[in-house]
């Protein structure tokens, strides 16, 4: 069974400082599926945000199915002003094409995963390739203060390959570590569809195969579960303050990981802003819709939060308001020819034990949300 998931506001128009829009604008969000966790985080913070911006969004559950995605693209079109989108595959880019046969001013956003397509407008997410060097330069650094030197066996574990975000956050961590000799990748394995159990499964044939590394990069929190599950089936998993700890070090700062790490099993992940990627998106498209695809970001320009004022415009909802503090900020805007439209990058937060329960992170917002 498809869910539905709708917002309708009941006023027409809303004004948030200089922000005035006279138009009850229809926005759509189409992910991947609305029951994984990260997933659910982002939709949620999607449909609180678009009450606060005045807009009505639906959200749609193609339940991981590509195909299913741009069936729903090419029904929804007609009824909507505008798109938020995250593909499946990229065989899902073609959701973009469906909205712009209706209407080729009607801005489509794609957020979290990227495809080549002429028919997507802009791109919103975080740095995924620097997200993965900077992985990389972490662990180098806790090697280091093990060894004195930055030297050890490494085993990566990626999110599914079929994805631009798996790719991407693989080669910069493999582009990362190449600047240091003494690290060595003994394996890489791949997650497929960014199950946790096929990185457990996966991981625990690595672990077999190669020996007891020195460090674990996974670049998804469902590789997490798997490594400290892997390494807890061989008796290897130890807390940092054991000299025979394995390093991991994570990419997603889902709930499940800050256990891990409050635990002593996690030394470090990176945060997503993921929580600001469909409302940067809505606010970006309602933009476009009442001023042209013309005042969308450029290529070469900073995007600070001044200028896509989530903070302001956000309101408290169970007492939080995540988008208080814009740690995404400054964000990049870059001209990528091969994905034929340009890309906003925004930055990241490392997340360890000294700033865990730092409020704003996905992970510790939906246990209050709920999920």
């Amino acid at each position: 069974m498809k869910k539905i998931i709708l917002i309708s506001l009941i006023f027409l128009v809303s004004t948030f400082g200089n922000y005035v829009f006279a138009k009850k604008i229809k926005l759509v969000y189409i992910p991947p599926n609305q029951s994984e966790a990260w997933h659910v985080a982002t939709r949620t913070a999607g449909s609180m945000f678009a009450e606060d911006l005045g807009v009505e969004l639906i959200v749609l559950d193609p339940q991981n199915n590509p195909a299913e995605q741009v069936k729903m693209a090419r029904n929804i079109a007609p009824q909507v002003d505008g798109a938020i989108i995250i593909m499946v595959t990229s065989a899902a880019r073609k959701m973009a094409e469906e909205f712009k046969k209706v209407n080729p001013n009607m801005p489509v956003i794609c957020v979290d995963r990227d495809a080549p397509s002429e028919f997507i407008d802009l791109f919103v997410a975080f740095g995924n390739k620097d997200a993965g060097s900077l992985q990389a330069e972490r662990i180098a650094k806790l090697l280091k203060s093990k060894y004195g030197t930055a030297k050890g066996t490494v085993q990566l574990v990626t999110g599914d390959l079929g994805s631009s975000v798996a790719q991407e956050r693989r080669d910069g961590v493999l582009e990362g570590l190449k600047k240091y000799p003494g690290i060595k990748v003994v394996n890489v394995v791949e997650a497929t569809k960014w199950s946790a159990s096929s990185a457990q499964e996966k991981m625990m044939a690595s672990l077999q195969a190669h020996g007891k590394p020195d460090a674990i990069l996974t670049s998804f929190d469902g590789g997490a579960v798997g490594a400290v599950n892997a390494l807890k089936s061989k008796g290897w998993l130890k807390k940092t303050s054991d000299s025979d700890h394995v390093f991991i070090g994570v990419i997603d700062a889902a709930t499940i990981v800050f256990k891990y790490m409050r635990e002593g099993y996690v030394d470090f992940t990176l945060s997503q802003p993921n929580l600001s990627y469909v409302p940067i998106g809505m606010f970006l498209a309602k933009l476009a819709i009442e001023e042209g695809l013309g005042a969308l970001p450029k290529p070469g320009q900073r995007i600070y939060e001044s200028d896509v004022p989530l903070g302001r415009i956000g309101k408290a909802h169970k007492g939080i308001n995540p988008w208080q503090d814009a740690f995404w900020a400054p964000a990049k805007v870059i001209d990528r020819p091969e994905m034929k439209h340009p890309q906003l990058l925004m930055k990241g937060a490392v997340v360890t034990l000294e700033n865990v329960n730092y409020p704003f992170y996905w992970g510790n917002v939906m246990p209050i949300w709920g999920n």
